[in-house]
């Protein structure tokens, strides 16, 4: 059955991950490097941005969480394989999704939430 087939795929994931908390006195300094290579390297960013980058989000579609997320700078290398096999942003970014799920347990949905606007 097709559904069994798709259910059964598992989600792409990097090779090898190391995460550290950041021990960077330089507050506000990050660096992201998402290699075509298949490798991604951090520096002292937080698990926000993290997760902004990785799902293509703005601040304002973003909501929840413990407040360590903003404050917390993470330490991250990670490489998709030992070959340094080519990988495409979207793939790698998908690979990140899955890193963030789980080493932060990162758990979240969609929904519609009435804001406030600007009219022009």
């Amino acid at each position: 059955m097709l559904l069994s087939g798709l259910l059964a795929q598992e989600k792409p994931a990097f090779e090898a991950a190391s995460i550290h908390a950041s021990t960077s006195s330089d507050i506000g300094q990050s660096f992201f490097d998402l290699s075509g290579a298949g490798r991604l390297i951090v520096r002292n960013m937080d698990v926000w941005d993290l997760v902004r980058i990785a799902f293509g989000l703005r601040d304002t579609q973003m909501a929840g969480g413990p407040a360590w997320i903003k404050s917390e700078g993470f330490d991250i290398q990670a490489t998709a394989s030992a070959t340094g096999t080519v990988v495409a942003r979207p793939r790698a970014l998908q690979m990140l999704q899955t890193l963030l799920e789980d080493r932060f347990h990162l758990r979240w949905h969609n929904e519609t939430r009435e804001m406030a606007v600007y009219a022009l």
